[in-house]
């Protein structure tokens, strides 16, 4: 069982250390996906989140890694090569999900359409607890999804931990798979409950501080447009003003507790790869035992070698 005093402070340091590279690497991987999308005719959109969440989440257990005492260079390489192969997994496995749930829903309603929630989804809702029993049907369909995406994210975490520790340069190389679903049940509640609590501060804080500063920037440009063709009438943005820069620092707040929320899922996963490690070290330890000749063997064996040269 996962340590949660030890998860809590390394998750902490994680959030610390990652909040300068998470934002390099959204503007180096911004550019990168620009790039490939216009060689591509912009299929590789179509993949171009999971593995930018994927590298994010190597570089982000790496440092996990780092401050429970690994040092090692990153290979971005190697880091690169891994977001694509579990980036483009975990992809593919977001839009089952949700294709999946969307089948299943279709289904329901054509199956059970006297069921209150499961009410045929083509009729126009005719007061407001028919349109409630709508969004109910979606709504719980699309947990079941995204529930589903968290049960392989889980299965997935070790794997992609060992995935980060192998990209450090002279570290040891783990196979793609190793450690499948291990430590699953530890790790199924935080990482469950940190998807679905991620989904609100995310929210709260795309729309204050990205929408806020798209604003912002809209609005610079505009004065500076207005003071090259010399009008004197400037734009002013009222969430700037004194009495209103606590919704900003809100969004600021928001938007660290989404990246302390997926620093508890590599702190957690980092733990996990320990764990796990040091169990297959016990368990060849034991079997180089088991196997081992017992010293009444090796006596007789050594007295029978004797006997022979005599």
């Amino acid at each position: 069982m996962l340590f949660i005093p030890r998860l809590l402070a390394l998750s902490i340091g994680v959030t610390l250390r990652m909040i300068v590279p998470l934002f390099v690497i959204l503007f180096a991987s911004g550019f990168f996906w620009l790039v490939v999308g216009i060689f591509t005719l912009g299929l590789s959109s179509h993949i171009s989140i999971g593995v930018t969440m994927v590298f994010i989440s190597l570089y982000g257990t790496r440092i996990a890694l780092e401050l429970s005492g690994e040092r090692s260079f990153p290979d971005i390489k190697m880091m690169i090569y891994y977001a694509f192969f579990y980036g483009t997994i975990l992809q593919v496995t977001l839009f089952v999900t949700l294709f999946g749930s969307a089948v299943l829903s279709a289904f329901m309603v054509e199956t059970f359409p006297q069921i209150a929630i499961f009410r045929d989804a083509s009729a126009t809702p005719q007061n407001p607890s028919e349109l409630a029993s709508d969004l109910n049907t979606f709504s719980i369909f699309v947990l079941l999804a995204v529930f589903s995406y968290a049960v392989v994210h889980t299965a997935l975490a070790v794997p992609m931990a060992g995935a980060a520790q192998s990209t450090g340069h002279r570290s040891q190389t783990n196979r793609l798979f190793s450690g499948f679903g291990s430590s699953f049940l530890a790790l199924l509640p935080i990482i469950v409950l940190s998807i679905f609590v991620q989904v609100f501060f995310k929210i709260y804080a795309f729309i204050i501080v990205f929408f806020g500063l798209l604003l912002l920037k809209l609005t610079i440009a505009m004065n500076l447009i207005a003071a090259f063709f010399g009008s004197d009438e400037r734009l002013t943005w009222e969430l700037f003003e004194t009495q209103d820069i606590s919704i900003f620092l809100k969004g600021l707040l928001a938007l660290f507790v989404v990246v302390w929320l997926q620093s508890l899922i590599w702190s957690a996963s980092a733990l996990a790869l320990k764990k796990h490690q040091k169990k297959a070290t016990r368990l060849k330890a034991e079997t180089r035992q088991q196997n081992a000749p017992a010293p009444a063997d090796l006596r007789a064996l050594r007295k029978s070698r004797q006997n022979h040269t005599v």
